[in-house]
């Protein structure tokens, strides 16, 4: 049993909860969350490496920290660790902020982000837009993109994406906003590889090369919910 086994298993116990109820609760199977915490696959004997999508719903599951859990299992180290909590914290702050003064059925419009390489641009609210799926979840926040990496699904330079404040994609191959090393932000497909312990930044533009991560070097800030033109955005 690995150190993240031996967490996970410790804090499953310390809150009583059974096996079948963690899958219940976290959507992951009983014997999956059981071979994690054993750090071993029973059926093929060989080294378990799970994903950090099954690590966040046994995170949320659990109700503990999920930055933790990653550092446990050894895909992000302690500074790593640290810089996530800051960007999460810095972004959470804001949108906290923006609620304030948002306008009933708007979104806050928080900045540039490249859809091919560049910034995450602004911590500011820079208007408010309009999320018309009146009959879906509001997101949470919006970016303006710059760049065509992504046309090839349609979001152009200038488009609005809306994004649901997320530290992990739901899928693999799942649009998302992402900060590369600190400091790059970027819009693309997130495809985790387990086997190789690598994350790949999918383009959806054939002038663009597929970038290779390690997963301490990516923080995912958002998954994409829809995108428009401005040109047809409502006035408030």
């Amino acid at each position: 049993m690995n150190e993240l086994g031996q967490y996970l298993e410790g804090i499953r116990k310390q809150k009583k909860i059974s096996l079948r109820d963690a899958a219940e609760k976290s959507g992951v199977s009983y014997s999956y969350i059981r071979d994690i915490e054993l750090g071993i696959n029973r059926k093929t004997k060989k080294e378990v490496t799970p994903s950090p999508s099954a690590l966040k719903k046994i995170a949320d599951a659990y109700d503990i920290n999920y930055y933790e859990v990653l550092e446990k299992a050894g895909i992000i180290d302690e500074t790593s660790d640290t810089l996530l909590k800051e960007t999460n914290e810095k972004l959470d702050a804001l949108l906290k902020e923006s609620s304030i003064d948002n306008p009933w059925g708007t979104i806050p419009l928080v900045g540039t982000i490249c859809a091919g390489d560049g910034l995450i641009a602004s911590s500011n609210v820079e208007d408010f837009v309009v999320y018309p799926m009146l009959n879906k979840k509001k997101p949470d926040y919006a970016l303006r993109v710059q760049g065509d990496s992504m046309n090839q699904v349609g979001i152009e330079s200038g488009d609005i994406v809306y994004l649901r404040a997320s530290n992990w994609v739901e899928r693999n191959g799942q649009i998302a906003a992402v900060i590369v090393n600190g400091e790059e932000g970027t819009l693309k497909r997130v495809y985790w590889e387990a086997e190789r312990n690598v994350i790949r930044l999918v383009p959806e533009n054939s002038k663009y090369r597929t970038i290779e991560v390690f997963p301490n070097e990516v923080h995912i800030c958002g998954v994409y919910a829809g995108h428009f033109k401005p040109e047809f955005q409502m006035d408030l």
